[in-house]
């Protein structure tokens, strides 16, 4: 395809672009959104670390993050709805907040994608050495085998990606599925096994602190982290207003009674067993073993891995769309405006795998312990996620309000994600990490005051150059 930038504002030229506009119908984008959550991924391994926190509380925690992700939802799905971009919030965020916040949105989001891809593929290696273990096929440890299997995930998931768009958002939406009722039949055995499906102590809160309850929202912020990501296709959707809300909302709504589900049952399992939720490295596993369907528990374990990778896959539709976006806004080199007979931009693609690969190697190389790297990246591309919920929860507001159809509901969904996120922000920061993650404490707000700065001069300095900000996308007629 031809190297070609749209105009501001000319959306005669989105054609141009090179996308496979209108192929997509809602569920393979809902597929975009629930794929990017991982639901599988926070049910396995975020559930306990709440509990750790909120002890019995843990399903208030649930719903009180269930809460703000849907205010967050709802502000993205009402500018979605009128804006439709390969963009995602880069897009959104400048429509209420101005280029300015637009730019340091658009390579935020770069940022989170760059940590992401690693951060799923190290889950993805971990995960699939934890299933071939307890399945008896073989026991793997060293960082040598776990860089090999994130080298094959990522080589895997980037054909899949260079391919039709239809076939991985398709497919994302079958594994979620099917790893999402693997746990849910677990779930169900737990009930029909403890002594009474209520547990008094929950409902009681018994032992939990509104400061242990607060704080757990932290680790489901994260858990529901990506499901923004259906975003990126309103080009490619057949009925992008109808399809984005469906998938923005409808993906946090679904995960989110997942979420509640797993809290309630794992709690009160372990509680019947007399088991500490909070220190188990796989509850699910334990909970197979105990009710004696351990092949549940591999099943489960194995569907954790395909998750990740599905998860993997959703992200590498995201970010390189965003980059290509913001190419075509002339904020990058023009050359990732690129794409293949499939409509895949390609040239986006290969960057992003490239830099995860050069990621990979250096923690290889480095010597820096798997845990430590998974934990260091997730923190930095939760941290990204967070400012960016946090801008869209303040652009959707003002951008109704600049068009003259504010009104109440809009807003206080806007208050109440723009709350929950700096709440987030808060109990992350403090206490200031320590360690390896306090230096990528440093290197997110260095980021975030650099980019400010650049936007600012280039503000005063170049005006023109801000101006594309957020300017490649259809009208709602055309779409």
């Amino acid at each position: 395809m031809a190297d070609r930038a749209v105009g501001i504002r000319d959306t005669s030229q989105t054609d141009d672009l090179g996308l496979r506009t209108k192929v997509l119908g809602g569920f393979p984008v809902l597929g975009q959104s629930v794929a990017g959550i991982g639901p599988t991924i926070g049910a396995v391994s975020l559930i306990g670390l709440v509990f750790a926190d909120a002890g019995h509380g843990t399903w208030l925690t649930v719903v009180i993050a269930s809460i703000g992700v849907l205010a967050v939802a709802i502000c993205i799905a009402h500018v979605a709805g009128s804006h439709f971009s390969s963009g995602a919030l880069y897009n959104l965020v400048p429509k209420g907040l101005g280029p300015v916040v637009g730019f340091v949105t658009g390579w935020i989001t770069l940022l989170m994608m760059v940590c992401s891809g690693p951060f799923l593929f190290t889950g993805f290696a971990q995960y699939l050495m934890q299933f071939l273990s307890a399945a008896g096929i073989a026991h793997l440890s060293s960082s040598g085998v776990q860089f090999v299997f994130e080298v094959v995930c990522l080589v895997v998931v980037a054909a899949i990606t260079l391919l039709d768009i239809r076939i991985g958002t398709k497919l994302f939406l079958i594994i979620e599925g099917a790893s999402m009722t693997a746990i849910l039949v677990l779930l169900v055995i737990v009930l029909a096994k403890v002594p009474s499906v209520l547990d008094h102590q929950q409902f009681a809160l018994h032992g939990a602190t509104s400061h242990g309850v607060i704080l757990g929202i932290v680790f489901m912020i994260l858990a529901f982290g990506g499901f923004e990501g259906s975003t990126v296709l309103g080009l490619e959707a057949k009925n992008p207003r109808r399809a984005l809300r469906l998938a923005v909302i409808g993906s946090v709504l679904v995960v989110a009674i997942f979420f509640l589900l797993n809290s309630y049952v794992q709690v009160l399992g372990f509680d019947s067993i007399g088991g500490n939720l909070g220190t188990q490295a796989a509850p699910l596993s334990t909970l197979a073993s105990h009710y004696h369907v351990s092949w549940l528990g591999d099943l489960i374990l194995l569907g954790v891995t395909v998750s990740f990778f599905a998860a993997a896959n959703a992200t590498l539709n995201y970010g390189p769309r965003v980059l290509f976006t913001m190419a075509h806004d002339g904020l990058l080199p023009i050359g990732t405006t690129s794409t293949n007979k499939r409509g895949a931009p390609y040239r986006a693609i290969l960057c992003y795998a490239i830099a995860w690969l050069a990621v990979l190697t250096f923690v290889l190389v480095s010597g820096v312990a798997q845990g430590t790297a998974f934990g260091d990246l997730g923190s930095l591309a939760g941290n990204c996620g967070t400012l960016i919920y946090l801008l869209a929860s303040l652009a959707a507001p003002v951008w109704a309000y600049r068009r003259g159809a504010g009104s109440l509901f809009i807003a206080a969904a806007g208050l109440v994600g723009t709350g929950v996120m700096a709440v987030v922000f808060y109990y992350s920061l403090v206490p200031f990490p320590v360690g390896s993650a306090r230096v990528f404490a440093y290197l997110f707000f260095g980021a975030v005051a650099l980019l400010f700065v650049i936007g600012i001069a280039a503000r005063l300095l170049r005006p023109q150059y801000l101006r594309r900000v957020g300017a490649t996308e259809a009208t709602p007629g055309e779409a």
